[in-house]
This record gives C-alpha cells, structure tokens and sequence, in this order.
C-alpha cells in the first residue's frame, strides 16, 4: 500500500536478491534505474531503455553488477518519493547512525515535461547525509562484464567491456581513489556522486543539489497540470508519474518522420500497424449487456485467483504450451473492476478497486502478476498496464458514482 511516510523495516533477501516490492524507480523518460531498499542499484540500461544493461543484478546478483551506496551494517531502511516527483529517497539505519540517499536521472534545468522535446541529461545522481550519528558509508560501482578506469578531469573515466559505444564518467564532492571505497561521514555530512554517459569536459559542473532540485521541479511543474477527482488519489497521481516515466522514449524513437506517423520499432522503422490504435480501444459488447453480465460473473468465479485476484486463464486449458504456473495478472482485475462499475455495481467495484490498490508497494508501484499465495510480486515490475490500470478504473469509478456513463 502506498504510505507517504513508512515505517523503516528489516532488509530481506531470498536466495541473495531483494523481493520486487523492496525496489523503488527513477528515470528520465528514455531509461530507467531500478533502486533498492538496500541503497543498490541492481537495474540500469544505458543509454536507453532498449540498450544492454549496465547493471543487472536483478537477475544475477553474483556477476550482474550494481551500484551501491549504503553502510556496511545497515539493518532497516525505508523508500519514498518527494510529493509529485520521481525523486526518490532511501533511508537505511546502521549500528552508529542513519544515512538518507536521494536517486534521481537528471532532468535539465527549466525542463518543460508537456512537450516532447527530450529532458534528460543522461546523468544518474546519488547524494547521501547522514541525517543521525556517524556512518562508515560503502561505495561499490560494479559493471556487468568488468571495467576500465582511468582519472579524468576531477574523475573517473569507465569504459565497459563490451560496450566500445558507452563512455561513463564518475564523479564527486569526495576523493574517487577507486571504484569500491568506504566513507566514515559525521552527521550532517554528505558525499554525492553523479555517473554520466552524455558529452561530458572539464568544466562540467558538479552541483548534484541544484541538479536534484531542477529534477524535482520540472516533475512538480507537470504535475500541476493533472487533473484527478476520484478514489485512490494519490496512488493515481503515482502511476501518472510512473507511467510519465515511459512514456517519452516511445513517443520520440517510434515517431517516423517522412511517413508522420508512430511505427512498430523504436527507431523509427517497420511497417505501419493497426495495433497502433491500441489507445483508443472500442468496446464491441456493452458492460452491461446480459451477456457480457453472465461472462463478467463467470470470469469472477471460474477464474478467480482469490481475495480479488484473476488468472488470465485456467493453466490446464490453455493452448499456449508454456509451462509452469502463471501468477494472477493484476490487469484482469481493474478490468472487472470496470465491467463492475459500468454494470452500475458501484460497491462491488469500489471494493475491488481499494483492495488492488493496498496491494501496491509502499512507493506506490505494483508488478505485472502477483503470487496468489504469498501476495508477492512476481512478473514485469513496475508493470506499465497495471499502473493504466489504476488510473483508467480510478476514473471510470469517479464517473460510476457521480452518475456518468
């Protein structure tokens, strides 16, 4: 459930990998880093979502690599984001004292998120303070493949294996003597560090605090324009942002220019194609109409996963082949949230739609599937369908209650 401001809880790990619901998300609308409780970061494309991954410890927490920033001992931590923003702070508790990390992948200065004019500045921040005590603080910046480092300007210069078209750059307000290094920090104190793989010289700037600052704004800017009266508000407004996220590599990259419209491929290419029309979806039967009634009960029923949740199909009659046990898709249920709520079922769906939403993760996020017997995510995470899925529901419920068809 998302919670502005949780409660900090045990780190847990299962076989060495930190549950889904424990990762929070930060981009800039062309990639996206996945973060930790832990203060790691185990998920990171560059320079683009549909690039090779940086950091994929997510999968293979021995030789995928990461980046963590976190003390050695830490033993509880808490997430959230900044109010309307995709500014996420990491607190972790350790023996000696308390460490708060602010994440975030840049935007420009003055960056204007109501147009698709690019944003970003293809550089991930990392500041930490220690906010209570004295922390020793772990730095550990570990690439998928190896890397080679060299000084530059007041840096590190990286360059990746198998990556001749990826130059990184790593710097900070503290000594970089390598990429794995420990910082004892009184309170009050901070070490912040920026990764960048744009054009970068020596007289690039290093104020990572403006650059959180500017990041935070261009989000709030936007957001001021979003309009939302209905149940779930804030979770609503949380998916906007998640989804926002996501959004601009598509609208950019897909977009060809000499046939002026969106294609298949992200660059640009493939033949045009009528699933494009996939936003504005027509219904063929009317929610209301009996039959669709009797389906709707039916799928409630035989499909039925427990506690709200849907399978997409029983298992032992698919035709798909694939096999293995699938998990109930959190997508099936905001559907029959809105069959419920146009079949004037308002209290069925009001009770549908409030109990999707406490599943979501304290910051707001929720997975592609979710295991119906332990409740944990499992599946694509953060799921783009399902956050549509809060947002679409949340207002076709707000029209069900206020009378609207």
């Amino acid at each position: 459930m998302l919670d502005p401001d949780p409660p900090f809880r045990p780190l847990r790990r299962h076989d060495g990998y930190l549950p889904l619901e424990d990762l929070g998300l930060v981009g800039d609308g062309t990639t996206a880093a996945l973060v930790g409780l832990d203060g790691s970061i185990p998920w990171l494309c560059l320079p683009r979502f549909d690039s090779e991954p940086l950091f994929c410890g997510l999968l293979d927490h021995a030789r995928g690599g990461h980046f963590t920033v976190a003390p050695d001992d830490a033993v509880q931590a808490r997430q959230r984001y900044e109010p309307d923003t995709a500014v996420l702070t990491t607190e972790l508790a350790s023996a000696g004292g308390r460490v708060r990390i602010t994440d975030a992948l840049a935007l420009r200065s003055g960056a204007d998120l109501t147009d698709d004019t690019p944003a970003q500045r293809a550089e991930l921040v990392r500041s930490a303070v220690v906010t209570d005590g004295d922390v020793r603080l772990r730095v550990e910046l570990r690439p998928r493949g190896g890397v080679q480092m060299r000084s530059l300007f007041s840096g590190l210069e990286l360059r990746v294996a198998g990556r001749p078209d990826l130059r990184l750059h790593l710097r900070s307000n503290r000594p970089l003597p390598a990429l794995e290094s420990t910082y004892d920090l009184h309170q009050g104190e901070r070490l912040d560090l920026v990764l960048s793989w744009g054009r970068f010289h020596r007289h690039h700037r290093f104020d990572a605090e403006t650059m959180l600052t500017d990041t935070a704004d261009a989000w709030r800017r936007w957001m001021a324009h979003f309009r939302y009266s209905g149940p779930e508000e804030s979770l609503v407004r949380r998916a906007a942002i998640t989804l926002k996220l996501l959004r601009q590599l598509i609208l950019n990259e897909s977009w060809d220019e000499d046939a002026q419209t969106l294609c298949e491929h992200l660059d640009g290419g493939g033949s045009l194609d009528a699933s494009l029309l996939a936003l504005p979806l027509r219904q063929i039967v009317p929610a209301d109409h009996p039959r669709m009634v009797a389906t709707t009960d039916a799928i409630a029923k035989r499909l039925s996963a427990g506690n709200g949740l849907l399978h997409r199909y029983l298992h032992d009659q698919s035709t798909d082949g694939l096999p293995g046990d699938e998990g109930a898709f959190v997508l099936c249920s905001f559907w029959l949230v809105d069959n419920l709520a146009r079949q004037g079922r308002v209290e069925e769906a009001e009770q549908l739609y409030a109990s999707l939403c406490a599943r979501a993760s304290p910051l707001g996020l929720l997975s592609e599937q979710i295991d119906p017997s332990t409740g944990e995510f499992i599946g694509n995470f953060p799921q783009a369908f399902s956050h549509i899925g809060i947002i679409v529901s949340g207002v076709n419920l707000a029209r069900a209650e206020a009378g609207i068809q």
